[in-house]
């Protein structure tokens, strides 16, 4: 965004909170924003339901918001451009049921109420139910650290996890339990250091978004706004599983 947004002229104000989790700080964020008088906001939202508000805050003061990588609730908005995230969980799901023949299945959904968070495990979960039956989903926790996953479920055999964060902690906490071979771990992000867990043998897979795609579109989407021309409510910028075979590609 910075990159696409000054090349087109504008000056890029870049803030955010310290966590995902802090949604009151970033609300504090874009209200500073707005009564600076910017000319638009582009957000990524921690809490799809905390954000409306404030959408409809910078819409009364005539400032359009475009969303980026997670989305909104409600309100008027510009336009969400990203992942679709229930298909990118839809993708993690069939990669699992093409790795793993049966066992039990882990989910660790990271930050409750995010948008993009949610829909990933809402499309993996129902994957996994409607067309894998012999894969048991046995918990879905954002809190729960993996050791105590691999102690509740010593047959444990396949963790997906909302972000790539978590996976690699995963990967981690598998290998210490001497647990490699008998549980793949698939993240979601395709973030570079999970390109090299990948191989390097820490975790199997993730499901890679286009970040750089996103902040070029938004700021196109931002120009096109401004000049009066028809901007699509929702953009889906597409994801990819990542593997063994491609993942040098996103280092």
């Amino acid at each position: 965004i910075k990159q696409a947004g000054e090349a087109a002229g504008y000056e890029v104000l870049v803030s955010g909170p310290d966590a995902e989790t802090d949604v009151d700080k970033q609300i504090s964020l874009i209200e500073t924003y707005i009564e600076q008088g910017v000319s638009a906001i582009v957000t990524s939202a921690c809490s799809s339901t905390a954000i409306v508000d404030v959408i409809e805050q910078a819409d009364a003061k005539g400032i359009p918001v475009f969303l980026v990588d997670s989305g909104a609730d409600g309100g008027p908005y510009v336009t969400f451009i990203g992942t679709d995230n229930y298909a990118g969980g839809q993708l993690a799901g069939e990669w699992v049921g093409e790795n793993v023949d049966s066992g039990k299945c882990v989910i660790l959904d990271g930050n409750s109420g995010n948008d993009a968070t949610t829909k990933r495990v809402k499309g993996f979960s129902e994957v996994i139910t409607d067309k894998y039956p012999k894969i048991e989903i046995v918990a879905s926790d954002a809190m729960e650290v993996t050791e105590n996953f691999l102690a509740a479920y010593p047959d444990l055999k396949v963790i997906f996890c909302a972000n790539d964060n978590m996976a690699i902690g995963a990967g981690q906490a598998v290998a210490a339990a001497g647990l490699r071979d008998q549980i793949k771990i698939c993240g979601f992000d395709g973030q570079p250091d999970a390109a090299q867990a990948i191989i390097d043998g820490e975790i199997d897979a993730t499901i890679a978004q286009k970040p750089a795609t996103m902040g070029k579109m938004v700021v196109d989407a931002i120009e096109k706004y401004e000049a009066g021309e028809t901007v699509d409510k929702e953009v889906d910028t597409g994801c990819d599983v990542v593997t063994k075979d491609n993942a040098k590609t996103y280092l």
